[in-house]
Order: C-alpha cells, then sequence, then structure tokens
C-alpha cells in the first residue's frame, strides 16, 4: 500500500488548517458585522493553525483507520474504471459497510457526550445531528468518487486526505455556527466587563465578541454596528459569576 503520510499528504493537511482557521475567523466576526482581516496581523495566522492542530489531530486519528484501510486501498486499486455511477455506488456501499458502523459508533459517543456537557445547547444537538449523517454517509461517498474522477492526476493519498481535511472543515465551521448562536442568542459573554484606562465607556446595548492581538470587538445588535477599541487601553477584564 502506498505510503499515506507523504510529504504532500501532510503538506495539504497542513494547509486545510490554515485555511480554514482563517474562514473560522473571517466567518465568526462577519456575523457581528466586522471586517476582520483590516485587524488581524499577518503572524496571528500561525496561532490560529496552532489552534487548530489538537481538533485536526483528533479528527484524524478518529477518522482515520477507515480512510486508510478501506477507503485508500479501493481508491487505489482502480476498481471502478469500467463501471457505470448507479454501479460504482453499489460498489461503494459493499465496501464502505465497515466504515459506517465505526463511524456510527462514535458520532453516538459523540452525541451522548453532548448531553454530558451542561454548556452544550439544544440547538447545537440538532445541528450535530444532519452534521453526522453528512460525515458518516456522505464524506466518504464524495471521496471514493473523487479519487474515480482524479486519478491519476491526484494521487490517491492525497485525494484521501482531501477527504478528511473536508471533515475537519466541516466540524469547524458548525462549531463556529454554534458559537455565534451561543454569544448572540445565548448571551454567553454576558458575565464579562472591561474597564479601559481612558475611562472609555462601552454602550449599553453593546456586548463584547472577542478579540485579536491590538483590537477588542464589541457588537451591538440594535443598529447592527459594531464597536472597535485598542487593547493597549484595556486596563482589566472582569468575569461576573452567578
Amino acid at each position: 500500500m502506498e505510503n499515506f503520510f507523504t510529504s504532500e499528504s501532510i503538506a495539504l493537511l497542513a494547509l486545510g488548517l490554515i485555511i480554514v482557521g482563517i474562514i473560522k475567523f473571517i466567518y465568526y466576526y462577519k456575523a457581528f458585522n466586522i471586517a476582520i482581516l483590516r485587524y488581524i496581523e499577518s503572524s496571528e495566522i500561525l496561532v490560529l493553525f496552532a489552534d487548530n492542530i489538537s481538533i485536526a489531530a483528533a479528527v484524524v486519528l478518529l477518522l482515520l483507520p477507515p480512510y486508510m484501510y478501506s477507503i485508500l486501498p479501493y481508491v487505489q486499486s482502480e476498481a471502478n474504471v469500467n463501471y457505470s455511477f448507479t454501479e460504482r455506488l453499489s460498489n461503494y456501499w459493499s465496501v464502505l459497510s465497515t466504515h459506517f458502523i465505526y463511524q456510527s459508533i462514535i458520532a453516538t459517543a459523540g452525541i451522548i457526550f453532548t448531553f454530558i456537557r451542561k454548556r452544550i445547547t439544544k440547538y447545537e444537538r440538532w445541528t450535530y445531528l444532519p452534521l453526522s449523517v453528512f460525515i458518516i454517509f456522505i464524506l466518504p461517498l464524495l471521496t471514493i468518487e473523487a479519487g474515480y474522477w482524479a486519478i491519476p492526476v491526484i494521487k490517491p493519498a492525497n485525494v484521501v486526505m482531501l477527504g478528511l481535511v473536508s471533515n475537519f472543515i466541516v466540524l469547524i465551521l458548525l462549531a463556529t455556527h454554534n458559537e455565534i448562536y451561543k454569544v448572540k442568542k445565548r448571551g454567553f459573554f454576558n458575565k464579562m466587563s472591561f474597564e479601559f484606562e481612558d475611562n472609555t465607556v462601552i454602550p449599553n446595548d453593546a456586548y463584547f465578541v472577542g478579540k485579536v492581538k491590538s483590537f477588542i470587538f464589541f457588537y451591538n445588535p440594535i443598529n447592527n454596528e459594531s464597536i472597535t477599541y485598542s487593547t493597549s487601553k484595556l486596563k482589566c477584564v472582569k468575569y461576573k459569576p452567578n
């Protein structure tokens, strides 16, 4: 079997981490009418990369066995060259049966975990259900079909790595969507208060949504306006417990 972790496939994984980190930032702050690329420094791109490493490692480790030992050998075999789409689809289901069982067990464990963690809302659980279906059934099928069309232009290992990266991207974007929901609808940061050295007063209707190295951001939902302050003037941050 061709070595799965080649320099090319690892480079694809690293590039995917950087891209999804940037997309995550843009998507999150766009929801609060903040053009984040105006404020983020180039050095913080590395921070985005580092933030995603642990999540990516967990995703890759959990999803790697079926992708490496089931999907990759099938893609390498080029068994579908002379088959129609309907015939290929029938073959995919037989090849991926073990994969579906494995993924279903992981998804079930993940859903059970959401009931253990108190800070996960019902809304999040409902969003994770269609995500589970997409990751368990749709993405593996798309990965194998992509191998049919991409080979020999793209190496099989790289095709499968792109499938793994797609899993990670979908997970991160959904997690970002849920984070936006918690901040906007659940008042996730409502217990935080801020003091500035120049006695800057934050409007009563505005609430904190995030910060980067040099700036801190607030959002006023009444007029859909973002408010930006320099972190150099930030004196302290207080958290109000229940």
